[in-house]
């Protein structure tokens, strides 16, 4: 199948983080050292740089159920920023690059939280393209949700997503999760097992290109949620509340556990070598 042609090329590597100092290095992650709140799914917490910690050489992005009062910044009619302040029942922690990138391998080894509520993601993201590589829903630790996202305006999207038949309990141990992405394909994998790939390119007769020396005179469908941005690696704990777009159907309730975790042992970002 196509996918044996995964592995035509080397990855050097670019960029490692193995968290062996005791703070993060915000000239490489870009973090929210003024609190912020992030407008999605009626996401509940209020993102801290107290809440990101490193013990041991592990990064704990951490979500507690505590009551904070902050600032919160909203946009009237005409783009005109708006300061108010709300309360928040929950904070937790967000990191993400200040580097963008397009092509590449990326890998990060991590341990996941448990619990309704929690919604913990690796992920990248544009001006209109989201990947993510892997999110799970806290109290479906067994079904991590592949997604490819295309905002085509702000309010309209087209998706597409996929969850691995694995099931495994991926809250109990550190996992590995990577995606290789080039100019023809993008490849998921968990623990280096191949899980989805998706193409760019198609030709008349059905066949999925692989490589673009494959591409010569001919018709050729394109998929529209090919990713063709650079983009910010993010990881990410939220705290959610809605599930299938019912409010309330996802939010931590008293079996929900606080404070929890998103546990990162490693990141890596490698760059493409052609083989010769």
């Amino acid at each position: 199948t196509p996918q044996n042609n995964t592995n035509s090329y080397n990855w050097m590597l670019l960029y490692e983080e193995t968290f062996d100092n005791a703070s993060l290095d915000t000239d490489v992650w870009y973090t929210c050292p003024n609190g912020w709140q992030r407008h999605h799914g009626h996401e509940l917490q209020y993102y801290l740089d107290e809440n990101i910690l490193i013990k041991d050489g592990i990064l704990h992005l951490t979500a507690k159920q505590e009551t904070g009062t902050y600032e919160i910044r909203d946009y009237d009619a005409s783009g005109k920023a708006l300061t108010n302040t709300r309360r928040f029942d929950y904070s937790s922690a967000w990191i993400q690059t200040r580097d963008k990138y397009q092509y590449g391998k990326f890998e990060v080894r991590c341990k996941v939280p448990k619990g309704r509520g929690f919604w913990p993601a690796f992920w990248f993201f544009g001006s209109h393209n989201e990947i993510d590589v892997f999110e799970f829903r806290g109290d479906q630790p067994r079904r991590p949700q592949l997604n490819i996202h295309y905002w085509c305006t702000q309010k309209t999207r087209i998706d597409s997503s996929s969850t691995p038949r694995k099931r495994i309990d991926y809250s109990k141990d550190f996992h590995t999760y990577s995606l290789e992405w080039d100019d023809c394909k993008i490849v998921f994998r968990i623990d280096d097992d191949i899980v989805r790939t998706d193409y760019k390119y198609k030709t008349e007769n059905g066949e999925l290109v692989t490589n673009k020396q494959q591409l010569t005179t001919g018709n050729y469908w394109q998929n529209p949620l090919f990713p063709d941005e650079e983009v910010s690696l993010i990881l990410n704990l939220a705290i959610s509340q809605e599930r299938g777009g019912i409010r309330r159907a996802h939010a931590p309730n008293d079996n929900t556990l606080f404070p929890a975790s998103f546990e990162i042992d490693y990141v890596k970002i490698y760059q493409r070598v052609q083989m010769k």
